[in-house]
């Protein structure tokens, strides 16, 4: 299985457990059934889903895409298209944490990014909103290398993870 297609499997297992409801998703003599659902050429960059209370998720796009978030029903189809004020360096990661939404412009496949950013702004009520973020910046503790070394380092993060009260932000060791 290559990348895009696990891409795609995840997409499709995340967009059922979206579309569940709780007592539905205990049943354990139900296991999901995947559902083919073909994206868009303009998602099809996706890098991170957050679940919606309507059952519709967001999702972004990574770098050398737009700074938009789309939001899609529980088949995949884009239901509305978010403007922010932000810019997509390398968004990797979306989460929704104390009730605000959470992106992470926190890629770094060459290891050169000194300055990593995380996005937080309100939650969209409507398909259309746009939102204004305000921006933490983060900086690794060791410098990035002074050659290109894609692959080669150890600074570049890929998720966001909110639990109780802590946001989480999982890196990757690349060597």
């Amino acid at each position: 299985m290559n990348q895009r297609q696990l891409v795609y499997w995840l997409t499709c297992f995340w967009l059922w457990g979206c579309s569940q409801q709780p007592d539905t998703l205990q049943k354990k003599n139900s296991p999901p059934q995947p559902t083919v659902m073909e994206l868009t050429k303009e998602i099809a960059e996706t890098s991170g889903l957050a679940c919606l209370s309507d059952q519709s998720f967001l999702t972004i796009n990574d770098s050398g895409n737009a700074a938009t978030l789309f939001r899609l029903d529980s088949h995949g189809r884009i239901i509305g298209r978010i403007d922010t004020n932000v810019s997509n360096d390398d968004w990797e990661a979306l989460a929704i944490h104390q009730n605000k939404l959470w992106i992470g412009d926190i890629g770094n496949n060459s290891g050169q990014r000194a300055t990593l950013r995380l996005y937080h702004g309100q939650l969209p009520s409507q398909p259309t909103d746009s939102i204004e973020f305000s921006a933490h910046e983060m900086t690794y503790p060791q410098a990035p290398k002074q050659e290109p070394s894609f692959y080669q380092h150890e600074l570049d993060a890929e998720a966001l993870v909110s639990n109780g009260e802590e946001l989480l932000l999982f890196t990757k060791n690349w060597t």
